[in-house]
């Protein structure tokens, strides 16, 4: 029977996936709205107009979502830095995160890099298995490196051990 340490540590992972899954979702909306502001301005629209209502009035986001929110796109991307569906560290690391908490086990970068294409999620970088090594330590409070292993959650047990958390001060 689970004592209530492990349901705490099984709410926190719970938590957690919701709230990267959450960061992700506004990434992504704010993607949109990049787009759409920038598709209404290549189209001459007028700036009152707002762009997520098509020509016909209907609107193409769900009515709940409150379009108050001023966003500033010159302060949201970074000229020159190539885009696709990934591209910002944040969001990189929150994919690697996902990816690894799915498979179970820890994952090379090589692995990790194979994931990213299955899902058809973009590395903005030539030398891919060195920037998810970079994006892993520059977020060293989620990731580890097991040797011999590949890289791993630093708030999960270790695989095969009961209950062996990640103790930082312990590492090199």
């Amino acid at each position: 029977m689970p004592d209530a340490t492990d349901i705490a540590r099984r709410k926190i992972v719970a938590l957690k996936k919701q709230i990267a899954d959450l960061e992700a979702f506004i990434v992504r909306y704010e993607d949109l709205m990049r787009e759409a502001l920038e598709l209404a301005r290549s189209e001459n629209v007028p700036p009152h107009a707002d762009p997520l209502v098509d020509v016909g009035g209907n609107e193409t986001t769900p009515p709940s979502v409150d379009k108050s929110v001023d966003i500033p796109v010159e302060n949201t991307v970074r000229p020159g830095r190539p885009r696709g569906k990934t591209g910002r560290p944040d969001e990189i690391a929150l994919h690697m995160e996902r990816i690894i908490r799915e498979a179970g086990r820890p994952m090379t970068r090589g692995e990790i890099v194979k994931a990213f294409e299955v899902r058809d999620l973009k590395i903005p970088y030539d030398d891919k298995g060195r920037y998810v090594g970079t994006i892993a330590w520059r977020h060293k409070g989620t990731f580890v490196n097991i040797p011999g292993q590949g890289y791993w959650l630093r708030d999960e047990p270790r695989p095969g051990a009961d209950r062996e958390f990640f103790d930082a001060s312990t590492e090199e």
